[in-house]
């Protein structure tokens, strides 16, 4: 495994995730995305398994299972662009798990960015991610996830409107 295929527990100060400003929406793609992190970082145990099926749980049986594969894509892409390790924190430890780390952070950022089709901000967060390289393949991965997640509304607070396939 090269180095820049790496990914890492985080060991310095991170933001809790309060400070982060995630949504209930970022919050689940950064639990799921965290037990993807963890399959790359230790392939001896079922971990890809344990993402999916939080995935669904997370986001339903209908919905689940296709953004586990766009979350374990966007991952994929990034690990391709970027040259170091990406820092993340342990999915399992109850303390680490409500803070993000820079990386988490800045990939976030990117989805946040993509979701509210600020491309501009999407991309300049999709090259602290990538390390100053190419971000064409996050950005469109990235955008291929975002219409699968449920729609977020800002107007003075913020409301979940979960959308039913075939239901008016």
């Amino acid at each position: 495994m090269t180095n820049r295929r790496r990914m890492q527990w985080s060991s310095a100060e991170d933001f809790t995730v309060k400070e982060a400003r995630l949504d209930e929406i970022e919050t689940n793609l950064l639990k799921v995305a965290r037990i993807f992190c963890t399959a790359y970082a230790d392939r001896e145990h079922p971990h890809w398994e344990v993402a999916f099926e939080q995935a669904c749980h997370l986001f339903g049986d209908t919905f689940g299972p296709a953004i586990g594969m766009s979350v374990m894509a966007v991952l994929s892409r990034m690990r391709t662009a970027r040259r170091t390790g990406f820092h993340f924190n342990n999915p399992n430890c109850k303390c680490c798990r409500h803070k993000v780390t820079d990386h988490e952070r800045h990939l976030l950022r990117v989805i946040q960015c993509i979701r509210r089709d600020d491309r501009f901000s999407a991309q300049a967060a999709a090259l602290l991610v990538c390390e100053g390289h190419n971000t064409e393949a996050l950005l469109d991965a990235v955008a291929n996830l975002t219409p699968l997640l449920p729609f977020v509304q800002e107007k003075g607070t913020r409301q979940m409107v979960h959308q039913q396939v075939g239901h008016s």
